[in-house]
């Protein structure tokens, strides 16, 4: 993460099995974490600006029958959580895998607006390509779906 951190701008979101835990309470069963290892992949989230993100189900996403732990989760920067401010993990059931599996939620509350509605009676209307053409030929400072919205 830290040696991509510098080469992404804007919004970025990292998730998946990190093979360690944040805090001793993501770990159940077993010998006591390793302290040192916790606190190198704290630092990691910190330098690349990345903040764990809220989620739902069980706690532990990994076992060997013995041992419980939250090995797999999502990361995000701050870009990512204003732009998809509704955003949020789902730890599933592991079925017959040893990690649960992940539901990553994204969605804004902004309001887009209302949906676009056309009426086949406005093709009827003496000025209907006119207007269109119009509308269309606007330059727009913008790429990709942005540009065609």
């Amino acid at each position: 993460m830290e040696n991509i951190e510098n080469l992404i701008t804007g919004s970025w979101m990292v998730t998946g099995d990190f093979n360690t835990i944040t805090t001793v309470d993501e770990r159940s069963g077993g010998s006591p974490p390793i302290t040192r290892n916790m606190e190198e992949f704290n630092e990691a989230i910190s330098l690349c600006g990345l903040s764990s993100l809220e989620f739902d189900g069980p706690i532990h996403t990994w076992t060997n029958g013995v041992l419980w732990q939250r090995l797999d989760r999502t990361l995000i920067n701050d870009e990512w959580g204003d732009l998809f401010e509704v955003s949020k993990t789902s730890h599933l059931d592991r079925g017959r895998s040893d990690h649960a599996l992940l539901l990553l939620k994204c969605g804004s509350s902004f309001s887009r607006g209302t949906s676009f509605r056309f009426l086949n009676v406005w093709r009827s209307h003496p000025q209907f390509v006119q207007i269109v053409k119009e509308a269309w030929d606007v330059h727009i400072q913008a790429s990709g779906m942005e540009r065609f919205f």
